[in-house]
């Protein structure tokens, strides 16, 4: 009988997935050979095909060009196709040939090596220094177990979150590694860290005073603090954030919708926050701690807000 075909590679998208460390960990992936035909004219059986389970968002690249953009979860793309099965003797059989000796040989698979570029699909990206609290306030408005810890790059790989408004809206909200100086130029998690939030609708800028552009905090103690001092300090993170922001792209500098200043139940947090007013650079501000649960509501209206202009301004363009 003739022989089976070989399987195939299938990548198949899940969102509950947030990092590709399971292929880089095992990335020679092979699907099940075809089984040979038997006696009696029996058809091998076909190999069985591997599915490589992948984080929604990932791209896929063959000779640096995006062959497959895996964005839906639960999509699913062939990555390889299985070879051929060959042609038993039996296949060969005629009249005038009761018992050939011939055969045919099966077809080779596919053989490819892939780039996989993961960049999260979210609504809302936070973006700040390490420990300014992205994490707990990812935490405190979703669902999200998000690490949460007293020292510089908790976060690692973006932890997503799904933020609830009344009854019916949602949004995605992603808390992903803190943005340091730099990080435009690869320095720290940079391009990495930058990747993930080309795809997010809005940015949110996390401020906290009392944290230094190396995630480390900033001690206040033995210093003269007036509301000058306060307002260069906010201004100084601005830049460093917003100026990475635009040297990695102008484009998704221009995503940045709101600011908002992080533990205001601390007094130079809370006194930044009046001192900045509603907007800063045509930006509006809020405030919040998650710690006390303040603002936090007011956080999620406006994102949410955002959002849905952004939506309408999509849908009167197209």
């Amino acid at each position: 009988g003739d022989g089976g075909n070989g399987g195939a590679i299938i990548f198949s998208a899940d969102e509950n997935l947030n990092t590709l460390i399971d292929v880089a960990m095992s990335p020679h992936i092979r699907a099940e050979d075809g089984k040979s035909g038997g006696e009696n004219n029996k058809t091998g059986a076909d190999g069985t095909s591997t599915v490589i389970t992948i984080p929604a968002g990932t791209q896929v690249f063959y000779n640096d060009q995006i062959v497959a953009d895996m964005s839906e979860a639960n999509c699913k793309w062939v990555a390889a196709r299985g070879g051929k099965g060959g042609k038993g003797n039996t296949f060969f059989k005629s009249s005038k040939n009761q018992a050939p000796q011939s055969a045919q040989a099966g077809i080779p698979g596919d053989t490819r090596e892939y780039k996989l570029v993961l960049k999260s699909i979210a609504d809302v990206g936070l973006v700040g220094f390490p420990n300014v609290g992205k994490s707990t306030l990812l935490r405190a408005t979703s669902r999200a177990h998000a690490k949460v810890a007293d020292y510089p790059f908790t976060t690692l790989s973006p932890n997503l979150g799904v933020v609830s408004i009344g009854d019916t809206g949602r949004f995605v909200m992603a808390d992903v590694p803190g943005l340091i100086e730099g990080a435009s130029s690869g320095k720290g998690l940079g391009i990495e860290f930058l990747k993930h939030l080309e795809r997010t609708k809005v940015l949110v800028l996390i401020a906290d005073l009392y944290t230094n552009a190396d995630g480390h905090k900033q001690d206040f103690e033995d210093q003269e603090i007036d509301d000058k001092k306060i307002l260069e300090l906010f201004e100084k993170q601005f830049k460093i954030m917003h100026g990475e922001l635009i040297n990695f792209s102008e484009e998704l500098a221009s995503k940045l919708r709101l600011i908002a200043f992080s533990k205001i139940d601390l007094p130079i947090n809370a006194q930044a926050f009046k001192l900045t007013g509603d907007s800063y650079n045509g930006i509006k501000v809020l405030g919040f701690s998650s710690h006390q649960q303040i603002g936090l509501e007011e956080i999620k209206d406006n994102i949410f807000k955002e959002i849905n202009n952004l939506k309408a301004s999509e849908q009167q363009k197209a």
